[in-house]
């Protein structure tokens, strides 16, 4: 367990920046999520075939854009042209798919902590990681307890911790049993374990909490699931209504 570490999590943290609102991991989203009154986001890390770290969550271009075809398989500037954002609604037509630089640049701006979530494709886990690392290094502070790095991709993680002793890392697991997740958090020095709420009862939290600092719970859009979660012992939920407790008596900021 990491009992020094100076992380600030808010109990909300707005999923994909505020993926309810607007286009997920758009600028768009970011901005949205900002004027909500978020602390912070989670967002998605992906390369080009060209190597640039861009924000966007699937493998594949059709579901979020007007292209087709493999991200890891398209260059940068022909993403440039793609419309981001018509398919969640008229009013966001050619919003465009941002870089990580520019969402650092934009988060950093607006005091937003960030969950970076590496989601490498096949093959190319410790070349993101390496992305990933070289632009946090150049465009964010590394130190001031306002950046989690998470990945179901072991080699990405592993690589990450390589490359920085002092960032925090947290294992995203969809099943308990999907890996030895108290082995892997301990090696690699995890701050956290972000595992989907529906596998969680007060037993598994009570033993995931002996092993990390933080459980992160995704993805909840029930105000009654997510205090049912807090009571249980969650420390923060993703949620793609960033602004979910905020009106609610029980919300506080941060931990």
């Amino acid at each position: 367990m990491n009992a020094n570490t100076t992380l600030r999590l808010p109990k909300i943290i707005g999923h994909r920046a505020a993926g309810a609102y607007a286009p997920e991991n758009t600028v768009a989203a970011l901005k949205t999520a900002n004027n909500l009154k978020a602390k912070w986001i989670e967002f998605d890390v992906m390369l080009t075939q060209d190597h640039i770290p861009i924000v966007f969550h699937d493998d594949t271009l059709a579901r979020t854009t007007n292209g087709t075809g493999l991200v890891a398989h398209t260059q940068y500037q022909d993403l440039c042209s793609l419309d981001a954002g018509s398919w969640f609604s008229p009013k966001f037509v050619d919003e465009k798919i941002p870089t990580l630089v520019d969402y650092l640049r934009l988060a950093s701006d607006y005091h937003l902590g960030i969950n970076l979530e590496i989601k490498p494709s096949l093959g190319k886990e410790i070349e993101t990681a390496e992305k990933v690392v070289e632009r946090l290094h150049q465009h964010w502070p590394m130190q001031d307890g306002s950046l989690l790095i998470s990945s179901f991709s072991i080699p990405a993680l592993q690589r990450v911790r390589e490359l920085d002793k002092r960032v925090p890392l947290g294992l995203l697991l969809e099943k308990l049993d999907a890996v030895d997740w108290q082995t892997i958090t301990h090696q690699l020095s995890c701050y956290s374990l972000n595992i989907h709420h529906t596998l969680l009862t007060t037993e598994i939290i009570k033993a995931i909490k002996c092993k990390v600092d933080y459980l992160l719970a995704f993805t909840v859009n029930d105000k009654d699931r997510a205090f049912t979660l807090f009571e249980m012992g969650v420390d923060s939920i993703f949620s793609d209504h960033p602004d979910l407790l905020l009106h609610c008596p029980m919300h506080a900021p941060y931990h």
